[in-house]
């Protein structure tokens, strides 16, 4: 009787521990040049897509979605 209660004890501690793990603040980001600024980027370009599929013959829309999620 006394095994089950360990064990139901253990199950919380060990859910309570991958709780507060997934709500750990995580740390910045890591620049591998000091003298890199995030700042100084002026303008991103978002390249065409590339179909590099074997099977071409059912139509894929991949340019708009993209770009569509990319203007968000």
């Amino acid at each position: 009787m006394t095994i089950r209660w360990h064990k139901t004890i253990l199950i919380m501690l060990v859910g309570v521990l991958f709780l507060l793990e997934g709500c750990a603040v995580t740390q910045p980001a890591f620049y591998r040049a000091s003298e890199f600024k995030p700042e100084s980027i002026g303008q991103i370009t978002l390249l065409p897509a590339v179909d590099v599929r074997i099977d071409k013959h059912v139509a894929a829309h991949l340019e708009e979605p993209l770009r569509q999620k990319a203007a968000m």
